[in-house]
């Protein structure tokens, strides 16, 4: 028996037309599927949902109150992964579309940096780059203004 993956992410949101446009549009995804939305859904009494697609990561979008997160929990967030060589490039789209970017972090002794945004209903999420080594990772956070850990906590990592 194997598991091949995630299929999907799902959380609520109180606005689902306005979360998937935002979800489209800061993470360059796709609309790929609407439910809850036809007379037979809506008979059924199904919520309204949108799937949007970036990459092979797909967050179903459910009209509901949203889960608060809460304050400084770091373990409370949903991560994806970019190319490393897409860095600055992400830094920049995400600034450009008004998103506040948390970091970049990089984890001690992982080749692994993060840059950490929240949604505009507070869901936390993460970008993952892998640079390969701890050392590149480290240089690459504190160039660019970041530090070693997450949102919540910094530290030295010898």
């Amino acid at each position: 028996m194997t598991i091949t993956g995630w299929h999907h992410i799902t959380y609520p949101v109180p606005d689902v037309e306005a979360a998937s446009d935002w979800y489209q549009r800061v993470f360059k995804g796709t609309e790929i599927m609407r439910t809850g939305w036809n007379a037979s859904d809506v008979a059924a009494k199904r919520n309204r949902q949108v799937w949007v697609q970036f990459g092979t990561a797909v967050i179903n979008l459910a009209e509901g109150p949203v889960m608060q997160r809460p304050t400084d929990l770091h373990f409370y967030h949903y991560a994806m992964h970019a190319p490393a060589e897409q860095l600055d490039e992400w830094i920049a789209h995400l600034e450009a579309n008004g998103v506040e970017v948390l970091g970049p972090y990089g984890h001690g002794g992982l080749g692994l940096l993060s840059l950490y945004m929240d949604d505009p209903w507070g869901y936390r999420l993460e970008i993952i780059f892998d640079l390969g080594d701890y050392e590149t990772a480290k240089q690459a956070a504190i160039s660019r203004g970041g530090a070693l850990g997450n949102p919540s906590a910094q530290y030295e990592w010898d």
